[in-house]
C-alpha cells in the first residue's frame, strides 16, 4: 500500500467515524486532507527546491549510537526548510479548527515537552473533553504507531485523526 492509498483509507475511516449521528464539515475535512498531503510531499513532487534547504539525504540523518534505527521512513519524506516551516504554521494555526479557537499546540504545549501536562484528558473545541491525553510529541521517528491506542500506523497521516475528531479540532 502506497502513501496515497493509506491517505485515502484514513480519510475514508475518519469520514465514517465522524458521520455517526452528526453533520461533518466537509470543507474542514478536505482542508485537513490537503494539508496532510502537502506536508507529506513537502511540495517536492515537481519543483526542485533551491535556497535554504535543510539536509535532504537520509545519510545525513544522525541516529544516536544508543538509539535503534528509526521506524519512520525518512527517505519517503525528506526534511526541508519549507516543509518544516509549513508544519510549524499548521501546528499553531487555529484556523484549522471548527471554532477557530484551538490548534495542535493547544494540547501539545511547547513549554511542557509538547504534551498536555496535568490533564487526564485533553480539551478540544467548545471546551469538550476528549477521550485521551495528548502525549509528548518528541522522538516520533522511532515510534511504529501513534495515538495512545496505536490507532494510526503512519506518522505522515497522524494529523488526520485530531483534525477530524469532533471532540478535538473538527
Amino acid at each position: 500500500m502506497n502513501i496515497i492509498d493509506s491517505f485515502n483509507s484514513i480519510i475514508s475511516l475518519a469520514c465514517r467515524r465522524a458521520c455517526k449521528g452528526m453533520i461533518v464539515n466537509c470543507s474542514k475535512l478536505l482542508l485537513a486532507a490537503i494539508a496532510c498531503l502537502l506536508v507529506t510531499t513537502n511540495f517536492s513532487c515537481t519543483k526542485k527546491e533551491t535556497g535554504n534547504t535543510l539536509p535532504t539525504e537520509v545519510s545525513l540523518f544522525k541516529n544516536p549510537e544508543h538509539f535503534p534505527a528509526p521506524a519512520y521512513r525518512l527517505e519517503n519524506n525528506n526534511i526541508t526548510l519549507n516543509g518544516f516551516e509549513l508544519g510549524k504554521k499548521l501546528f499553531y494555526d487555529v484556523q484549522l479548527s471548527a471554532t477557530r479557537t484551538v490548534s495542535c499546540a493547544s494540547c501539545h504545549d511547547q513549554s511542557d515537552a509538547f504534551a498536555d501536562a496535568g490533564n487526564a484528558f485533553s480539551t478540544g473545541i467548545n471546551n469538550l473533553k476528549g477521550v485521551r491525553n495528548s502525549p509528548a510529541i518528541m522522538n516520533l521517528a522511532w515510534n511504529p504507531v501513534y495515538m495512545w491506542d496505536g490507532g494510526v500506523a503512519d506518522l505522515d497521516l497522524q494529523p488526520i485523526a485530531p483534525l477530524t475528531n469532533h471532540l478535538e479540532i473538527c
